[in-house]
């Protein structure tokens, strides 16, 4: 599908995100644009993707593109590749989130649950990687980020599916750093614990409480702080970091809780 919001400023840094708006995703886009990134948010709302181009300027385009359509994210990056020229970045940070309400323990999780967890995340994240993978090989860089979760290195009771796919991009990110690093490639894994959003709020809002009790800190997190991490392991000061899995969850793991549990 065409882009919804014209061309970018300049010849600047371009990083691909994939899944936005919304959320986590709508902290990485700001966060970037203000670090002088040419931002390209890959997403499925044409409404929202509009909006938060519209909000955050020229260095903020975007395409409409499903996750679940592997075909549909191959065409949007090779186009974008092709208008921009280059592609320095990627973030992959897409999130099923309603897939978590129907999933449970092994006997309580559907097959059909178990494959969607990782066809909207895994099998989305292997995609695009491949995809913008020859062009970083040519240019003798890149930058990749997949955005996992604490609850794919925590047990948890009445996850299964949603869980294992989460471990799966820890290891798939450790994969590319490990086949492609001594070629300019670096891609690591960011693990973000309780960020509070608005689908976060809409989930499980009543119970933030018990999340800031199993916090080492005195807030929660909040889609700027995630934005931060990235936009280091982006750029050049993270050049020596590479397939690394790095938690960013305010001391929840560190104290060996699970609220969710």
């Amino acid at each position: 599908m065409a882009n919804t919001s014209g061309p970018a400023a300049d010849s600047a840094r371009t990083c691909i995100l994939l899944g936005a708006p919304g959320g986590i995703g709508t902290g990485i886009c700001e966060y970037l644009v203000a670090e002088g990134w040419n931002v390209v948010a890959l997403g499925r709302s044409a409404e929202k993707l509009d909006a938060l181009s519209a909000r955050l300027g020229p260095r903020c385009t975007t395409w409409v593109c499903d996750a679940y359509d592997a075909d549909a994210i191959e065409r949007a990056i090779k186009s974008v590749i092709e208008q921009h020229g280059r592609v320095d970045g990627l973030v992959n940070g897409v999130a099923d989130t309603s897939l978590a309400a129907v999933d449970g323990n092994v006997l309580q999780t559907t097959l059909d649950v178990w494959d969607k967890s990782f066809e909207s995340s895994v099998r989305a994240y292997f995609v695009a990687v491949r995809a913008v993978l020859p062009t970083m090989l040519e240019q003798g860089h890149g930058s990749i980020v997949n955005i996992s979760s604490i609850g794919g290195i925590l047990g948890a009771p009445w996850l299964t599916g949603y869980a294992a796919a989460k471990a799966a991009i820890i290891q798939f990110s450790r994969s590319v750093a490990e086949q492609f690093g001594r070629q300019g490639i670096r891609c690591n894994t960011v693990i973000p614990g309780t960020i509070v959003h608005e689908r976060v709020e809409e989930n499980v809002g009543s119970k933030l409480d018990k999340a800031l009790a199993a916090t080492a800190s005195p807030r929660l997190g909040r889609p700027s702080d995630i934005g931060a991490l990235i936009a280091f392991l982006l750029g050049d000061g993270s050049a020596f970091i590479n397939g690394e899995d790095i938690v960013c969850d305010g001391g929840e793991t560190s104290r060996g809780s699970n609220w969710m549990a």
